[in-house]
Order: C-alpha cells, then sequence, then structure tokens
C-alpha cells in the first residue's frame, strides 16, 4: 500500500473557540402560540416556525403574502380584538349613559314647560293635588280643541278628575252630599254642599261638570267595546238594533259585536243636574247649566223639555234679583218689561235670549220676535259704564320699567289663580261687551224678519213684503255695522269683547249675503216671468189696441229690471264688504269661512226653518 495515498490527519485550527459563538447577548424565550407581539417578525432568532395560518396578523402591520378574502374568515377573538371589543363596549354603554340621561332630563324639561304653559292657559286652583290639576289641564285643552278624535280621552281626564274632587280621602274632604227630595236616583248622580270650599275649588269643580258634559254631548250614541277597548260609532256595530253596519276601518279591527259594548260615557243630564243641584255655585254658573241644557234637549228634539229648561233659566236669573225685580218679565210672553235699567242684570239679558232662539229654532217665530225686540230695548236703555271701569284696562297697561319686567317676573314665579268673575246679578251697564251682543241680537231680529215676512201681516201684498224683508236686511247691515265698529274700539286686553264681535260679523255676513242672494234670484225669476208673459200678450190680437192706447206692462217691466239692477248692486257691495272684513276676521283667529258653509250661519238655518232651506 502507497503511503502516498493515505490521508493526513487534518490540524484543528488553535484560533477557533471550542464553544459555539455567543454574539447575542438576549436569549431567546419560548413564546406560545395563541400569543404574538411585534418580536414575532423582526426577532432575530426563530426558535419555530413562522406559520401564518396560526395567528391573526396585526391592525398596523399585516404580511403580504395573507389572502385578505381569508382575513374574514380567521378567528377575531385574539387577545388584542378582545381588548379592543371590551374598551368600545365600554365607550358605548358610557355614551349611551350620557345620552339616555340627557333625553330624559330633556323630556322633563319639555314636560315641566307644557305643564306650566298649559297651566297659564287653563289655570287649575292651586289646593288640588297634582295629579288632579294635571288631568285637569289635559281634560279642559282637549275640550278646546274639539279634535273627534280627543273626545274619548277627554271625557275620561275629567271623569278621573270629578271622581277625585269628589272623593273624601283625596280632594273632596269636608264634602256633604245632599239627597235629592224624590228619594234620590243613583244614576243621576249625587249632589254635595259646596259652601265649605273656596270660590276657586267650587269654580274649578264647575268647569270640570262643564267640560265633562261637552264630552258626553258629542260622545252620545258612542260605545265602548270591552274586548277592543275603543270607543266606536254605532254605525259599525253589529248586533239586532243596527241589521246593516257599516265596514268598519282596517286599522280598528274587527267588527264590535253588540253584546261586547256599553254606552262610552254617561248622558249629558247627570252633569248638568248636578250643576243646577248641588249647594254653593253662582247664579250666573247655573244659569250657564241651564242654557246649555236646554241647548242640548233642543239638539234632541225635546221641544217641551227644552222650553222647561230655558224657561228654568230665567227663573234662576230672576232669583238673584232683589224683592222688588221679581216681575222684572212677563212669565207668559217672556218680554222684558218696562223697570229702571238699573235692575237689569247680564244673567237677564242672557236668559231671555236662549229663551227666544228657543222659540225661533222651532219656528214660532211670533213668539220670539217680541222677546228680542225687547232685550234689543233694555239693551239700548242701560246706563254707561262709569268712566273708571271704562279705563280700568287701559290705567293698569305696564309702564316702560314694569313692561321689561313682566316677562322675566312671570318665569320665576307662578302667575296666580284668576279672579271671581262677576255672578251675573250686578247692575248691568252699556260696555264694548254689551255693544257686541247687541249686534247678536240685532242679527237675529233680521233673520226672523226676513224670514216672517208672509207672516207678520195677516194679508200681506207684495210691497209689504218686499218691505219686511227689506227691514231684515238693514237690521243685519246694521248689526254688521256695530260689531265691525266695537271690534275695531276694543282694546288687545278684552278678548272676550273681541272674539263675541267676531263671532256676529260672521254670523250677520252670512245672513247678508244669502238674503241679498234670495231676493236677487227672486227678482230673476219674477222678471223672466213677465218676459215671458209679454210674449203671449204681443201674439194676442188685442196687442194692436194696447199699442195705440199705451200699455202700463213697459213700466212695469222696467221697474222689475231696475230692482234687479238693485239687488245686483246690493250684491256687489256685499262682495266689497265682505274682501274688506275676511282679513280682520282671520286676524281674530277665526275662519271666515266657517260661517259661510250650507250648515252655518243663524239661528233660523242651523234648526232648518223655510229661510234659507
Amino acid at each position: 500500500m502507497l503511503l502516498h495515498r493515505i490521508p493526513a490527519p487534518r490540524r484543528i485550527s488553535t484560533l477557533r473557540p471550542l464553544r459555539p459563538p455567543n454574539w447575542t447577548k438576549r436569549k431567546p424565550r419560548p413564546r406560545l402560540f395563541s400569543q404574538k407581539s411585534q418580536l414575532l417578525l423582526i426577532s432575530p432568532v426563530r426558535t419555530r416556525p413562522q406559520l401564518p395560518f396560526l395567528y391573526f396578523p396585526t391592525r398596523s402591520r399585516s404580511p403580504p403574502y395573507i389572502n385578505p378574502f381569508l382575513r374574514e374568515f380567521r378567528n377575531p377573538f385574539t387577545t388584542e380584538t378582545r381588548s379592543y371589543i371590551k374598551h368600545e363596549i365600554k365607550r358605548v354603554a358610557k355614551y349611551s349613559l350620557y345620552g339616555w340621561a340627557l333625553y330624559g332630563l330633556g323630556c322633563l324639561v319639555y314636560y315641566g314647560i307644557m305643564s306650566e304653559v298649559k297651566e297659564r292657559k287653563f289655570p287649575t286652583p292651586e289646593e288640588w293635588n297634582f295629579w288632579t290639576r294635571v288631568q285637569m289641564r289635559s281634560g279642559i285643552a282637549q275640550v278646546a280643541a274639539g279634535s273627534v278624535l280627543t273626545w274619548p280621552s277627554a271625557g275620561e281626564r275629567l271623569k278621573y278628575v270629578l271622581e277625585r274632587l269628589e272623593d273624601p280621602e283625596r280632594d273632596g274632604a269636608g264634602l256633604e252630599p245632599l239627597r235629592r227630595e224624590d228619594g234620590g236616583d243613583e244614576g243621576k248622580g249625587v249632589a254635595f254642599d259646596l259652601t265649605s270650599k273656596s270660590e276657586a275649588w267650587r269654580r274649578g269643580y264647575h268647569e270640570a261638570l262643564m267640560g265633562a258634559a261637552c264630552c258626553a254631548e258629542h260622545l252620545d250614541g258612542f260605545l265602548f267595546d270591552k274586548t277592543l277597548h275603543q270607543v266606536l260609532p254605532p254605525r259599525y256595530v253589529v248586533g239586532p238594533s243596527n241589521p246593516r253596519p257599516k265596514t268598519i276601518p282596517s286599522h280598528f279591527g274587527p267588527a264590535p259585536r253588540e253584546e261586547n259594548c256599553r254606552p262610552a260615557y254617561l248622558a249629558p243630564d247627570v252633569f248638568y243636574e248636578k250643576i243646577l243641584m248641588c249647594k254653593g255655585f253662582t247664579t250666573r254658573q247655573r244659569v250657564e247649566a241651564a242654557m246649555a241644557w236646554a241647548d242640548w234637549l233642543d239638539f234632541k228634539g225635546s221641544t217641551k223639555s227644552s222650553q222647561k229648561m230655558a224657561e228654568r233659566a230665567v227663573d234662576i236669573a230672576l232669583s238673584g234679583l232683589p224683592r222688588e225685580g221679581k216681575g222684572l218679565i212677563d212669565k207668559k210672553t217672556g218680554v222684558i218689561r218696562q223697570y229702571p235699567a238699573g235692575q237689569l242684570s247680564h244673567n237677564i239679558f242672557q236668559a231671555t235670549t236662549s229663551l227666544a232662539i228657543h222659540h225661533a229654532r222651532n219656528q214660532h217665530l211670533s213668539t220670539a220676535l217680541p222677546i228680542f225686540l225687547s232685550v234689543l230695548r233694555a239693551s239700548r236703555e242701560l246706563p254707561p259704564a262709569p268712566p273708571s271701569s271704562l279705563g280700568a284696562q287701559l290705567r293698569t297697561q305696564d309702564t316702560n320699567s314694569d313692561a321689561f319686567l313682566t316677562p322675566i317676573r312671570s318665569l320665576l314665579f307662578a302667575p296666580p289663580y284668576p279672579p271671581a268673575p262677576p255672578t251675573g246679578d250686578e247692575p248691568y251697564t252699556r260696555t264694548q261687551l254689551t255693544l257686541c251682543e247687541e249686534a247678536g241680537v240685532m242679527a237675529h231680529i233680521g233673520e226672523i224678519l226676513f224670514a216672517s215676512a208672509v207672516a207678520i201681516s195677516p194679508s200681506p201684498s207684495a210691497e209689504q213684503t218686499l218691505e219686511i224683508r227689506q227691514a231684515g236686511i238693514n237690521f243685519t247691515r246694521d248689526a254688521v255695522d256695530i260689531a265691525e265698529s266695537t271690534l275695531r274700539a276694543t282694546p288687545l286686553q278684552d278678548q272676550k269683547a273681541r272674539k263675541k264681535c267676531a263671532e256676529c260679523i260672521t254670523v250677520g255676513v252670512d245672513n247678508w249675503g244669502k238674503m241679498v242672494g234670495r231676493m236677487l234670484r227672486q227678482a230673476a225669476e219674477q222678471q223672466d216671468e213677465e218676459g215671458q208673459q209679454e210674449k203671449k200678450d204681443d201674439a194676442s190680437p188685442w196687442s194692436l189696441l194696447s199699442w195705440l192706447w199705451g200699455s202700463s206692462r213697459l213700466g212695469g217691466g222696467e221697474s222689475k229690471e231696475d230692482e234687479k239692477e238693485r239687488w245686483e248692486r246690493e250684491e256687489q257691495a256685499f262682495g266689497r264688504r265682505w274682501r274688506s272684513l275676511e282679513r280682520m276676521l282671520r286676524e281674530e283667529g277665526l275662519n271666515p269661512e266657517a260661517g259661510r258653509d250650507e250648515e252655518g250661519g243663524g239661528i233660523l238655518q242651523k234648526s232648518g226653518a223655510f229661510l234659507f232651506g
């Protein structure tokens, strides 16, 4: 074996260390697969393979080799994601809590502001409980709105108020029930002795009773379904009393059954009778209840009962006068007699006017006209109001400093309950409100004169009928003039008188326009009839002799034509006057077209009399 082929042993260099190089000072530490940090990608020493499917990349730095579509399917609940979700949940809960707190405070502030606004518009006695006052304000506000959808809610609110006021354990402490002479009737309600209560309490109780009676009038005939808990008109109820019910709207649900229904509300007579039977109300409050009851009975067609109630209102008004004024009104005719003006009261005027309106609605025009004329005469004989009462509102106007402090004071302090109104038994004087009422009486007189032109005279001719109707138009025109001038002269503070005058203008203008239209149509018809008669006469053989001797038919035809032109000019004048009054009525918050529809107008139009029927 050759020696040169034997490999020589390799010598190890002495310069190379005998242990592995230690060129890093930080020793690698093993990490769990579920944890990661930034060192995962930048660590110089890799103790395990970098497998992308074992971790979810960070938001700040994602490996370019991961498919963006696959990121949506990876595990989102990593350590970083869980901490982020916890942080976001805390933020959402915190800001949601802040938002709901602000929303609740806002609702509370809004409720307080609206309650204060309602309290200023519809004040309630301070001695009532909080919930009684809240329900009273809401109920009276809904009654004032007069919406069809709010009558059931308003009725339930006012009924709840009456229950609390009549409960001895709540607001009715000290009330003493009065027994009826006929033994009492639970369906008619219980009357109370209110003399132990304050005037504000009694006035609020009267307002609640009148509001409940108004709701009862609008809910008359409506039924409450016990299963659906809804108030529905009787035309939708299926039962023996309604063999052909109408289709109920879909949002009401199924059609109600008659066996599941009961009356939606009490009868208006319950509330009106309670006012008349309670002890402690003023004469004015009782007269208002009696007149409203008479109007309701007129609406229901109970003529005799309505007349008795109107006469009862007159008796109540007379009961508030001194002994020497008991014979002020003729009990048989209802006419106001000639008495000293100082003995007349506002209740007398209201009661006698209501009695006359009752007779006019039932077409007893010969009975109603003398009563209206006596009221008009008595109103014009009233003594003028003293200067102190006429200028009271003007002198109580705020000065410059008070005008600045009044709004601030009203925001800081609650306004007091309004003072007690007059009882109606005081001697009546001639004021702005009296002038407005006088204009209304004149409008009624003009309407009656125009409607009863044939019945007034025993054998009326065409000329007499025309004169009477012309007098009715003149009364109506004068009523509009008086109401307009009074409305312009009445100060803004006297809202009651301004509203009364605006209503008189609406009724008077409506009657005036329909009267003029009726006369214009009648003149046109007469002119057409005479034209046809002339054609027939011209075709007769006597037409030549009539032409030779002269005919009076030409003059008669010219008079009818002139009459038609006169009523056309009257209609044009009415149109100009109406346009000038329309803006004034809109400024007063009234709809000028409300009294010009087919259902509006005066007392005879609403009663279906023959004037405009």
